[in-house]
């Protein structure tokens, strides 16, 4: 079936009212989506602006004024890391040499004999 020009143009007319909508439609939606977009971004930067301005300093302040006891409280975990390490690896050694068959091989490790 062949439509004539004059059936085009009708059955365009009839459409043009839905099409205009539906062109309204996504338009509109395409206008909410780039003002979200860009409100997003904005407010983004906003808050890191204010962040780097306002809280930033306020936390370094802190910070700053707990430096000695942060400092120590630093220390002590490290001592406390060193004794527990120690004392493991005291009790791997003291188990280690507790078996004839492990000091053997501990000794002839110590001696660069290979096993």
């Amino acid at each position: 079936m062949k439509l004539t020009q004059e059936q085009i143009e009708t059955i365009l007319d009839e459409l043009k009212p839905d099409m205009l909508k539906a062109l309204k439609e996504e338009a509109v939606k395409n206008i909410q989506n780039n003002f979200t977009y860009a409100a997003s971004g904005i407010i983004s930067k906003a808050v890191e602006k204010w962040t780097a301005e306002e809280v930033v300093p306020e936390i370094l302040k802190h910070l700053t004024e707990s430096k000695e006891g942060l400092i120590q409280i630093g220390i002590k975990s490290a001592e406390e890391i060193v004794e527990g390490f120690s004392k493991a690896m005291t009790a791997q050694i003291k188990e280690t040499l507790e078996s004839s068959y492990k000091r053997s091989d501990l000794f002839k490790k110590l001696l660069g004999l290979g096993i």
